[in-house]
């Protein structure tokens, strides 16, 4: 009995390992499927989905391939000797975990799910005749109408926090070519045309509002909150007053202290 209880203890990791692996391997082929149906899906549908939806699933998919690829970015690194991460931790991260970021929480909801997986899920939704043809004169008036509103409230021209002129003249010939698609879809129709025709509004409406000038875009030497002009002036007025000069030389004193390098060799360490 005694020698029957330690093979079977001797056996116990053996299995384990065997266990683990072939979880590691279905977890592994479980993503990989993954990645290949959002691609299938860019490659038929890739027309139904506007430019934004695409650019948030690239970069879900990036994630994944680097995870499979053996090279994940985790946005910090556990390390402790009570806890061994799994083998395929980095590829289970990247197909589904739980965050608790407010802008991707549910209303009522504490958590939300997060990876490759639960995003997939929302961009098939994303595709623009995912509900049907006949619900797409009500989203061709939504887009036409978000874009309206966007060009009542931006100032056009090329001073900071005006928009692109020709960004926005884009976007107009894109509601008119919106309006006409809407005019002739009929009852019945495919609504590939119309829904085309959305989509292309919605891009350009992202590019107005992506096209607004940046400070750094006409001042390359401004900073986030001074321009050049006020950055000298800074400068001028740290010198000439001593407490203004100590509380600059402590601000700098920290941000030496904890400067990229200083942080990337702390980050190893946990």
């Amino acid at each position: 009995m005694a020698g029957h209880t330690q093979a079977q203890s001797q056996d116990q990791p053996h299995s384990d390992g065997k266990r683990e692996f072939a979880e590691a391997g279905t977890a592994h082929a479980n993503l990989k499927s993954l990645v290949e149906r959002v691609e299938k899906l860019l490659a038929s549908r890739g027309a139904y989905y506007t430019d934004g939806a695409k650019l948030a699933m690239g970069d879900m998919v990036r994630a994944a391939n680097d995870a499979l690829d053996g090279k994940p970015h985790f946005p910090f690194v556990r390390n402790r000797q009570f806890y061994a991460p799994r083998e395929e931790e980095a590829v289970l991260f990247a197909t589904r975990r739980y965050t608790m970021a407010p802008s991707y929480n549910e209303e009522g909801k504490v958590y939300h799910e997060y990876g490759l997986e639960p995003a997939l899920a929302w961009f098939e939704q994303q595709d623009v005749l995912a509900e049907g043809a006949a619900v797409l004169p009500r989203k061709a008036e939504e887009a036409l109408a978000q874009a309206a509103a966007h060009l009542e409230a931006a100032r056009i021209g090329s001073a900071v926090g005006e928009y692109s002129a020709e960004a926005a003249a884009a976007l107009r010939a894109e509601m008119a070519q919106l309006e006409e698609a809407k005019l002739a879809f009929r009852t019945g129709d495919s609504g590939e045309e119309l829904a085309q025709a959305i989509v292309s509004c919605l891009n350009r409406l992202r590019d107005c509002r992506f096209s607004r000038v940046l400070r750094s875009d006409v001042d390359p030497s401004a900073t986030l909150y001074l321009t050049e002009a006020a950055l000298q002036e800074l400068k001028q007025n740290v010198a000439q007053d001593e407490l203004l000069r100590e509380q600059y030389e402590r601000i700098a004193s920290l941000s030496e202290r904890y400067s990229l390098t200083y942080l990337e060799q702390a980050a190893a360490l946990l």
